[in-house]
């Protein structure tokens, strides 16, 4: 793994090889690629350290990292050392974190849902679409039959903004 150091060209190696990388608030972390185990990185100490199992999926927040084990039946947020986890919600098809905080995609319904930030509870937002993404601002969905695009505030409310669409990408 490479970190740049904000110019052109100018990169120092972190790492090894990594499954995938999740960054945010909350921190750097990655999967090994040959058993998934994630792996937080502590820049202070220029080191690795083994915080979780392997999960179907991992979002980074502001605050918190998150995780969906591999059977899709537990969602889990990390107490912040060593590996210790919280179970906080159950099943999910999906789940996406980011500045706004987590959400999950419900298997049986593809209903969104909004983590309160209390355990096993959480807010019912909308339909999940096809295709969600999320910056500092608002989360984006494209709709199930991709013809339209949607965004959601942290008022709650979701309004058109375009479409039609197949995939959708945000940064904050």
């Amino acid at each position: 793994m490479l970190r740049w150091n904000g110019q052109a060209g100018s990169w120092t190696t972190i790492g090894g090889p990594a499954g995938h990388i999740y960054a945010g608030g909350a921190g750097l972390f990655a999967t090994e690629p040959v058993h998934g185990h994630l792996i937080g990185y502590d820049s202070a100490k220029k080191t690795w350290t083994r915080v979780g199992n392997p999960g179907a999926h991992f979002v980074v927040g502001p605050r918190h990292l998150y995780g969906l084990n591999p059977a899709r039946d537990l969602v889990w947020q990390w107490s912040g050392s060593g590996d210790k986890w919280d179970v906080i919600g159950g099943p999910a098809r999906a789940i996406h974190g980011g500045e706004l905080g987590l959400f999950a995609v419900n298997p049986q319904t593809g209903r969104l849902w909004q983590y309160t930030g209390e355990p096993n509870v959480w807010a019912d937002i909308g339909d999940s679409g096809a295709a969600a993404a999320m910056d500092d601002r608002a989360l984006y969905r494209v709709a199930a039959d991709g013809k339209s695009v949607w965004r959601w505030s942290p008022a709650g409310d979701w309004s058109r903004i375009g479409g039609p669409a197949a995939a959708i990408a945000a940064g904050g």
